[in-house]
């Protein structure tokens, strides 16, 4: 109940920010790469997969980003599913922009793992608490529409930290 109550607080925060906001809304759609890493990556039947993600961001000025994320990554035999939200720092130089910021809430870990030969493998399910900090540039097309590419590491909370990296690029459709 108090991570639900959390997570109600931070989408009503994320509403204020948004309505209070002058600046621009974008709209943001990523597919990438993730590869596992540390204790998490040596894990039997581990490898490396891929991810989806969609971001929400309202622009405070020309520097500052707050929003959410929502993404799906397949790792292996494990399923990550972020819900976070998100303060990004911007360096306009013109029409490349470089960011780096950071992501934070919960992640959603279903994964699979083989208990012993005659039980066969056994799939669970646990709700972490994680961030994921993050870097990149941005191309801006025209005043619409925008291509991304950059890093995010995840680290996530669950008998002990996990960690994997990934790769991502996508578009940015801005709303106004």
């Amino acid at each position: 109940m108090k991570r639900l109550l959390g997570l109600g607080f931070i989408l009503c925060m994320m509403v204020f920010m948004v309505s209070s906001s002058k600046g621009q809304i974008h709209l943001q759609g990523t597919v990438g790469v993730k590869a596992p890493l540390g204790d998490f990556g040596t894990v039997t039947n581990i490898n490396s997969g891929g991810s989806m993600t969609a971001t929400f961001r309202a622009m405070m000025g020309d520097q500052i980003g707050v929003g959410a994320n929502l993404g799906v990554n397949k790792i292996g035999n494990s399923w990550l599913i972020p819900l976070t939200g998100l303060f990004e720092y911007h360096f306009p130089v013109s029409i490349v922009t470089a960011y780096g910021g950071m992501d934070m809430g919960f992640y959603l870990w279903n994964y699979r793992y083989f208990a012993a030969p005659h039980l066969g493998s056994v799939a669970t399910t646990r709700l972490c608490f994680g961030f994921a900090p993050t870097t990149g540039a941005i191309y801006k097309f025209n005043d619409m529409l925008s291509f991304t590419a950059g890093g995010k590491g995840h680290f996530w909370f669950r008998d002990g930290m996990r960690f994997a990296m990934g790769l991502n690029a996508g578009v940015i459709y801005t709303l106004k």
